[in-house]
């Protein structure tokens, strides 16, 4: 149910005028149809790994997914700028590569681990020196960290 004064958001979006008077679904139609030019200049394999960040004071942002591809993409630059010099559309004077890694899924926790154990020996070791202390919590302490020992008695 519609409320009144409220537009669907196609209609709110094709309202949008980007800085440059264009909508923004011109803008962003403009935007692909870019993206698809510069993808098709780019060797097959730089393809899936680079995508068009925006074009900002003639400078033309590219976003890949990592370093390696970032400096295969640097190499091809001069080539690049001369392909945009005869593209009436779009002027580029300089060609800046960005890192955007992917979202990688997360690495499962890692496995609960069971407390540490006390050998028998450090056991006792630690509970004598419990008895030999006079401060009462520290001494508390002591004795619970020495019942972590295998097969300790507590005294």
């Amino acid at each position: 149910m519609k409320t009144p004064g409220t537009q669907s958001i196609g209609r709110y979006l094709r309202g949008i005028e980007t800085s440059g008077g264009v909508s923004l679904r011109q803008a962003l139609t403009a935007h692909a149809a870019l993206e698809q030019r510069l993808l098709a200049q780019l060797p097959a394999p730089l393809q899936a790994h680079c995508r068009l960040g925006q074009i900002r004071n003639n400078t033309l942002i590219l976003i890949v997914d990592s370093a390696a591809w970032a400096t295969r993409l640097r190499f091809l630059t001069p080539q690049l700028i001369k392909q945009f010099a005869g593209d009436d559309s779009v002027t580029v004077d300089k060609l800046e590569v960005r890192i955007r890694p992917q979202n990688q899924p997360a690495a499962p926790p890692p496995a609960a681990r069971s407390p540490a154990r006390l050998s028998p020996e450090n056991a006792a070791l630690i509970t004598s020196l419990a008895r030999s202390i006079g401060d009462k919590k520290l001494s508390q302490a002591l004795q619970r960290l020495a019942g972590r020992g295998s097969g300790t008695n507590r005294r």
